[in-house]
């Protein structure tokens, strides 16, 4: 699988979804995160170390150009459409284009 967010484009929706790729079948999953709601990099976060490949989290942050602040956004990478495991409301905006990898701690 790869993830990948929406670049910006005019309309309504701009950069407002997140994608999931199937690389094997060919397909492509889109999430829309909300109204003015500005996905950045999201990276995957495995639930144990002998995972599927799509047995994890995806964690990132979320700009809400209503309110001018981010979220946390976690969804289940296996549950791609589904309701998020958490969104974690910031107090403040994070900037877009904040990078953030995610590294085990064994």
């Amino acid at each position: 699988y790869a993830y990948t967010i929406e670049l910006e484009k005019r309309g309504p929706n701009a950069g407002e979804r997140l994608f999931k790729h199937d690389l094997y079948k060919g397909t492509t999953i889109a999430r829309h995160l909300g109204d003015k709601k500005h996905p950045g990099e999201f990276v995957f976060v495995p639930r144990h170390s002998k995972a599927a490949e799509d047995e994890g989290w995806l964690i990132g942050l979320v700009i809400d150009a209503n309110s001018d602040q981010t979220a946390l956004f976690i969804i289940n990478a296996d549950d791609f459409e589904g309701k998020p495991q958490a969104i974690i409301k910031l107090p403040h905006r994070i900037p877009p284009g904040f990078h953030g990898n995610w590294v085990a701690a064994a």
